[in-house]
């Protein structure tokens, strides 16, 4: 700590505009005098996490990173700044920064210090656990706090999703909200603030709404500043025009392949190519990476969907061959049928894969089966039945 603020008196002497271009830049510093009153030690801190990190980045363009979790590593475990911090380095997924938060935050001697610790441990493991392992460790926790009952609520929201359990996602959203709620203004709500609204643009999405889902990403991305979870809030948002705009889905894909470029976050721009791909396929623009196609493997869903869109049937079928029916949950099943349709052109096969978009909660993605079976000229009822 003392050495951040030396290494900052020490570029203002060199510098002398430097804090005056902060104070006209950074919100939450509004005079030159503030930081001068940290460097100085007469002020122990920035109230402002998001100002501090602000100034720190401009102060140091090049290594910020390694200044500020030196800087944390000094942070009182008991104090407020750094569960801030840690907050921070979740949602910014600075992995260096908040395994050193972790550890010293370890040593927190009160209550609320405890309880963070316990939740952001547990939060760099849930996604690999099971649902009930999952659901038995936040059960034991025992917390009391808003705002780690509002974590806790989050990675079960999380995981309903992930397992496309989206109903009783729709449920944890409202105690998700009702904790949200509770929580007192300052660094932590607003980052929940922009947690909260990620996971509504993903239930937004599989609720059906597509413009709702674009109205709550563009809430999301004025939350906070851009993170690396607002790469899913774009490519949500592209998933919710795939089946009705191809070019406005295509223009949010494209935000989310440069984001994840900038974060350098190659899982999720996997997850991204992968939407792109299906939105080319289902538009016939027939742009399938080629360089990805292995003829001999026949077990990828969008390389059976570009097979299907090109006409190539016999590949196309050898792919939906090597699916254990067996081992599919109802969003599996509800994509296996709606290709099985599209092969076979039999409504059957679209309406098994409408009523297992309804059996897992997705009615976004179900309105493919019917618009399939609406160019077969299916009865109206049927149509209104699925969609019920």
């Amino acid at each position: 700590m003392v050495k951040l603020k030396q290494m900052m008196k020490n570029k203002f002497d060199d510098d002398k505009g430097l804090p005056v271009r902060a104070a006209n830049n950074i919100k939450g510093i509004k005079t030159p005098q503030q930081i001068y009153k940290f460097v100085s030690g007469e002020t122990k801190e920035i109230d402002s996490l998001n100002s501090l990190v602000e100034l720190v980045e401009l102060t140091f363009p090049r290594d910020h990173e390694e200044i500020l979790v030196d800087y944390c590593n000094d942070l009182e475990p008991n104090n407020q700044l750094i569960r801030d911090a840690l907050e921070y380095a979740s949602l910014y997924e600075k992995e260096e920064m908040l395994k050193n938060l972790i550890s010293r935050i370890s040593t927190s001697t009160n209550a609320k210090g405890k309880e963070w610790y316990s939740v952001y441990t547990l939060s760099l493991v849930a996604d690999k656990m099971e649902l009930e392992t999952l659901e038995e460790k936040v059960d034991e926790l025992k917390i009391k706090s808003d705002e780690m009952e509002f974590m806790a609520s989050l990675l079960l929201l999380k995981a309903y999703i992930k397992e496309t359990e989206f109903k009783p996602a729709k449920r944890e959203l409202k105690t998700l909200t009702r904790h949200f709620e509770n929580i007192k203004g300052g660094y932590i709500k607003d980052s929940y603030e922009k947690r909260l609204n990620a996971v509504k643009v993903s239930l937004a999405l599989r609720q059906g709404d597509y413009k709702k889902t674009e109205k709550l990403g563009k809430e999301a991305l004025l939350t906070e500043n851009r993170c690396p979870l607002d790469i899913f809030v774009l490519m949500n948002m592209g998933n919710g025009y795939i089946m009705y705009d191809y070019e406005v889905a295509m223009s949010y894909f494209n935000e989310a392949t440069k984001l994840a470029n900038y974060f350098n976050d190659n899982d999720r721009l996997t997850q991204v190519k992968n939407s792109i791909d299906f939105c080319k396929t289902y538009w016939k623009k027939n742009s399938y990476d080629g360089q990805e196609i292995n003829e001999g493997d026949y077990s990828d869903y969008n390389q059976a969907f570009y097979y299907i869109s090109v006409g190539e049937n016999e590949k196309a079928q050898m792919c939906l061959d090597s699916f254990e029916e067996s081992r599919m949950d109802n969003l599996d099943k509800a994509f296996y049928y709606f290709y099985k349709g599209l092969l076979t052109n039999e409504r059957e096969y679209h309406v098994r894969s409408a009523t297992h978009f309804n059996s897992s909660g997705d009615k976004h993605y179900r309105m493919m089966p019917v618009i399939e079976l609406e160019k077969l000229g299916e009865y109206d009822y049927i149509i209104e039945s699925l969609l019920a």
